[in-house]
């Protein structure tokens, strides 16, 4: 039973959750900031967790795991190893210690202890966006779930940890949404490599993700540039502020690389139907080292 639920929830997904904290962790100069912000990425892993249970559940009450030709990444419902119910049981509860860790941090604001409104704001939206994500609206199969990604796991996460652990500032709110976009695109690039591995069942489907709409090479092009316009962003980071440790992400460079060469490499071997596999794990990669990377640069440039 363990294993069950280890694989349900993919506690090794949660790096897209504790990046953005980590990042946002050297803006933070007040003493207090670091227990704010452990109330909210408690808050942000249940989240997480709750839209991992939640995609899970809706891929099986779509019945689009219960297709001949789906890959799913995690076919327990399908294989009758645990139940619907307990999913969706479990999906509520990380819900509700979501809520659970947000409400001190809502409630008692890092500003001398007022409502913090802009923090229920962001919330509210994460709570909308798991619940939304393969659920109720189910933007993943409208086919917006790259731009969704972007969006959720990328500049709302920080801006929501940064409101989170100290007295804001426009300007600290902007430096943080600018961090947040090397990021972001890693992220989004995690679910576009499950996305190209899933291309032909999804299409087959009528799910219309963004590798089914580009087409092979459109979709290995789109990862790309997801891989590597964050080195880019490093290269300029470092020669505007002329700061050497904001090539420190260039460490995840060559892995990089090496992917995305990979995936041109199997477009040419297959243009109709590359056998894409492991990309996103390839990206996950890059977002945990970039991500770890970018904040010790961050640290390094405000020391």
């Amino acid at each position: 039973m363990f294993r069950i639920w280890f694989q349900l929830l993919r506690p090794w997904s949660l790096t897209a959750s504790i990046v953005p904290f980590a990042v946002v962790m050297p803006f933070a100069d007040d003493p207090f900031a670091p227990l704010r912000l452990s109330f909210a990425l408690a808050a942000a892993v249940f989240l997480q967790t709750a839209c991992n249970l939640l995609n899970t559940w809706g891929d099986w009450k779509s019945g689009l795991d219960a297709r001949a030709d789906a890959k799913a990444s995690v076919p327990l419902l399908v294989q009758g190893a645990v139940s619907p119910r307990a999913v969706l049981a479990a999906a509520v509860a990380a819900l509700a210690g979501a809520a659970a860790c947000a409400a001190p941090l809502v409630f008692c604001g890092p500003d001398g202890g007022r409502f913090n409104f802009p923090l229920l704001a962001i919330a509210l939206a994460g709570f909308a966006g798991a619940c939304n994500y393969a659920t109720m609206l189910r933007f993943k199969y409208r086919g917006l779930g790259v731009p969704f990604v972007f969006v959720l796991m990328g500049p709302l996460f920080f801006a929501g940890a940064y409101i989170a652990a100290e007295p804001y500032s426009p300007e600290g709110l902007a430096g943080c949404l600018v961090a947040s976009l090397p990021v972001s695109c890693h992220v989004a690039a995690i679910l576009h490599g499950n996305d190209m591995r899933d291309r032909c069942s999804d299409g087959a489907a009528g799910i219309k993700t963004a590798a089914v709409r580009f087409g092979p090479r459109g979709a290995a092009a789109l990862y790309a540039v997801l891989l590597l316009a964050p080195f880019a962003m490093a290269l300029s980071a470092a020669a505007a502020f002329l700061s050497a440790p904001f090539l420190l992400p260039f460490a995840a460079f060559p892995k990089a690389v090496k992917s995305v060469r990979r995936a041109y490499r199997l477009v040419a071997e297959n243009p109709a139907a590359p056998q894409w596999v492991r990309f996103e794990r390839d990206a996950g990669a890059m977002h945990f080292i970039y991500g770890i990377m970018l904040a010790a640069a961050l640290a390094l440039f405000r020391a």
